[in-house]
């Protein structure tokens, strides 16, 4: 009977430290999905910003294309203004 009694309190002592094993475990996972979390909104927040710089450059660009297209346009009516006076002067 006493060896019954020893079996039974070591599988109780032993089931005590798993128990507590499996619990440093959970605080442990739930310690780092908590890491996680606060750096998945860092990373969301950064690429907001990014896209927000990515927008501006973008629209920066459009507009020194625009205004290259009209410089390009204005230097071709200068050389034609240019070739026709030139021309009238020859006459």
């Amino acid at each position: 009977m006493d060896i019954v009694a020893m079996d039974a309190e070591n599988q109780k002592a032993f089931e005590e430290q798993e128990l507590q094993e499996q619990h440093e475990v959970n605080t442990s996972l739930k310690q780092t999905q908590g890491e996680l979390s606060t750096y998945e909104a860092g990373m969301k927040s950064e690429l907001k910003l990014n896209n927000v710089v990515a927008n501006q450059l973008m629209e920066e660009l459009d507009k020194l294309t625009r205004f290259t297209h009209r410089t390009g346009r204005m230097q071709k009516i200068r050389r034609l203004l240019k070739s026709k006076n030139s021309r009238n002067s020859m006459k």
